[in-house]
């Protein structure tokens, strides 16, 4: 089922969805900053235009993959984008292969693009669930101890 009002993304040859009024905006990847003991999923820090944002691996998270390592591996980034995400009071910023709409339906035209695995709708995401609970507080500790050091250039 696609939410009305949704952000639809890839992840391989999966599609899912998330609430549109949870995204914030779409930016391109770029390289976190590594951030010591981070919680599962999470690949670093990122700065968006001031405000230090965790970066995750939606991928691993879902158990799709492993964890991308991008200090071992940048290239793993290029053509990836990152979907900001709010969910009071955590902020994050989550990894995808690409979006595929805004709103409505996921386009046809994109669909051709996804597998059989992806079956006919996105998979409708429960962020909550997934940014809630303790990894929402870890995150939520990480990222100001963190973002120190991105202010001093570690």
């Amino acid at each position: 089922m696609i939410l009305q009002g949704s952000l639809s993304f890839s992840l391989g040859e999966d599609a899912f969805t998330v609430p549109l009024h949870c995204v914030e905006e779409v930016v391109r990847a770029a390289w976190p900053v590594p951030v010591a003991r981070a919680p599962f999923g999470c690949l670093g820090l990122l700065d968006l235009r001031g405000q230090t944002l965790p970066m995750l691996d939606t991928a691993a998270l879902f158990a799709l993959r492993r964890p991308l390592r991008p200090q071992a591996n940048p290239e793993a980034l290029l053509g990836r984008q990152l979907v900001v995400i709010s969910l009071p009071p955590l902020r994050a910023a989550l990894l995808v292969d690409r979006v595929l709409d805004v709103s409505g339906a996921t386009r046809e035209e994109d669909r051709q693009g996804l597998g059989a695995g992806s079956g006919a709708q996105p998979v409708a995401v429960d962020l909550p669930a997934l940014l809630g609970g303790s990894r929402g507080r870890l995150l939520l500790k990480v990222t100001p101890l963190a973002a120190a050091a991105l202010e001093r250039g570690a």
